[in-house]
C-alpha cells in the first residue's frame, strides 16, 4: 500500500498499483494547476483582523533605471531666445557708453564735450567698475529679494540706465558740481550694469534644462559679442552725426532708448 502526496499535505491511498501510470499524470496535472508564476508573485502579509494585504515588492537593486534624456535644444523657443535678446541688448548699451563716453569728456567745448583731463576721466571709469563690483559681490542679493524675479531686476537695471544717460548730455551746462554729478551717473551705471547682467545670466539658466546650458549661453555669448562688435561703429557714427548737428549727446538718447527697448522686452519672457 502506497501514500502519495497530492496537494496540501493531503494523502491519498493507491490500491492498484498498476494505476500508479495514470495517477501519476493526475498528479502532474493537480501539481501544475497550483504553481504560482514566481514573477508575477505578491507576497501578504495577515493583518489582525485576520484578512490578507499584498506587501509591495522590493525593487532589484541590479535594476538599472532608464536614463532620463533631456529635451532638444529648441532655437525658435521664446524662452530661451527672450533672455539672449536682453542680453544683446546690454551689451549693446555696454559698449555704446564705453565708446561714447572718452570722447565726451575728452572734446572741446566747441565740439559739444567737456574738456575732462585724463585723470578725471580714469577716475570716473574706475568709479563705475568698482560699484559694479560691490553691486555684484554684496547687494545684488538684496535686489533680487527686493524685486522678487530676475526680469523684474533686468528692467530695473535697465530703467536706471536711462535718467543716467539723459544727465550726461547736461553736463557741459554744468560748472561747479560737474564732477560730483560724473561721479554719480558713473555709480549709476556701474550698478545699472551689475544688476542687469547677473539677471539675465539667470534668465539664460533659467530657460533650459542643465543638460543644455552650455550650448544656451554660448549662442547668448555668441550673439552678445556680435552685438558688442558693431556697438562702437554705430556710436562713432551716431557722436559724428551729433556733432555735426550740433548735439552731441545724441549718442547717449539713443543708448537712453535703447535701454527703453530693454525695460519693454523683458515683458515678452514667460517662465
Amino acid at each position: 500500500m502506497n501514500f502519495y502526496l497530492i496537494e496540501k499535505n493531503t494523502y491519498e491511498q493507491v490500491d492498484d498499483i498498476d494505476n500508479l501510470d495514470s495517477f501519476e499524470i493526475e498528479l502532474s496535472d493537480s501539481l501544475n494547476d497550483s504553481m504560482v508564476d514566481i514573477n508575477s508573485y505578491q507576497p501578504k502579509r495577515r493583518t489582525t483582523t485576520g484578512s490578507e494585504v499584498e506587501m509591495p515588492m522590493e525593487q532589484d537593486q541590479n535594476d538599472e533605471e532608464e536614463p532620463l534624456h533631456a529635451p532638444k535644444f529648441i532655437f525658435l523657443s521664446w524662452k530661451t531666445l527672450t533672455p539672449i535678446l536682453l542680453y544683446c541688448l546690454i551689451a549693446y548699451v555696454n559698449m555704446s557708453y564705453v565708446t561714447a563716453l572718452p570722447l565726451y569728456f575728452a572734446a572741446s567745448k566747441q565740439s559739444g564735450g567737456i574738456e575732462m583731463n585724463s585723470r578725471d576721466t580714469a577716475l570716473s571709469f574706475t568709479i563705475s567698475a568698482s560699484s559694479k563690483l560691490i553691486t555684484q559681490l554684496f547687494f545684488f542679493d538684496r535686489f533680487l529679494q527686493f524685486l522678487k524675479t530676475p526680469k523684474t531686476t533686468y528692467q530695473f537695471g535697465m530703467l536706471l540706465l536711462i535718467p543716467m544717460f539723459l544727465l550726461i548730455t547736461i553736463l557741459s551746462s554744468l560748472e561747479k558740481l560737474r564732477f560730483i554729478v560724473i561721479l554719480l551717473i558713473m555709480i549709476g551705471i556701474g550698478i545699472s550694469e551689475a544688476l542687469a547682467y547677473l539677471a539675465v545670466m539667470l534668465l539664460i539658466t533659467e530657460s533650459q534644462v542643465p543638460q543644455n546650458l552650455g550650448l544656451a549661453h554660448g549662442l547668448a555669448s555668441t550673439l552678445s559679442a556680435l552685438a558688442r562688435t558693431f556697438s562702437p561703429a554705430i556710436s562713432g557714427l551716431v557722436w559724428e552725426l551729433g556733432v555735426s548737428m550740433k548735439m552731441p549727446g545724441l549718442v547717449f538718447i539713443l543708448g537712453a532708448c535703447i535701454s527703453a527697448v530693454g525695460v519693454f522686452a523683458a515683458n515678452l519672457h514667460r517662465n
